[in-house]
């Protein structure tokens, strides 16, 4: 249940359902490697650190430091850390591939939302996001993102059309 929740909750932060996650999250086997593991079953904390990789089908997450709670055997909290985390899944029919980096991640599963801190940058195909804060809502799909105190840190959106406009005179 743990690998089901964090690829759920990481999928959520790069655009796609949850529903999509359940097969994956189920079938596919999940790789993590790190300098170093550290699992506490007294506070149920794991712990990764030091070029945190973890990949699970087309999705792959790179950090500096990755922590995972566990309450009463369910996925609690997740954290990430990372100059920067780079979170990406690669194409596949539906969708195009989606690459997210950002210096801090943070899911909490009695909030059901997903926050990204810190020099955000995503994409997904040619559309491009930039902020110093994104919240994403998984239950009610709302998504947020924000800029910084200063002048020059707003928040930049570029989408494209998904299929050309025909728009007749």
């Amino acid at each position: 249940m743990t690998r089901r929740a964090i690829v759920i909750a990481l999928l959520g932060v790069l655009g796609a359902h949850a529903q999509a996650a359940q097969p994956l999250a189920q079938t596919a086997p999940l790789q993590a490697r790190a300098k170093s593991v550290e699992l506490d079953q007294k506070t149920g904390a794991t712990r990764y650190r030091g070029d945190v990789q973890i990949a699970l089908g087309n999705l792959n997450v790179k950090a500096d430091y990755l922590e995972v709670i566990l309450r009463e055997g369910q996925v609690s909290e997740v954290r990430a850390k990372g100059d920067p985390i780079v979170l990406r899944r690669e194409a596949d029919d539906v969708e195009p591939e989606i690459e997210v980096h950002a210096q801090r991640l943070e899911f909490s599963m009695a909030t059901q939302q997903i926050e990204l801190f810190e020099d955000i940058s995503m994409r997904q195909g040619q559309d491009v996001l930039r902020a110093q804060t994104v919240r994403y809502h998984i239950l009610t799909r709302r998504f947020e993102a924000k800029g910084g105190p200063g002048r020059n840190q707003r928040v930049l959106a570029v989408f494209h059309p998904r299929e050309p406009l025909d728009i007749k005179p």
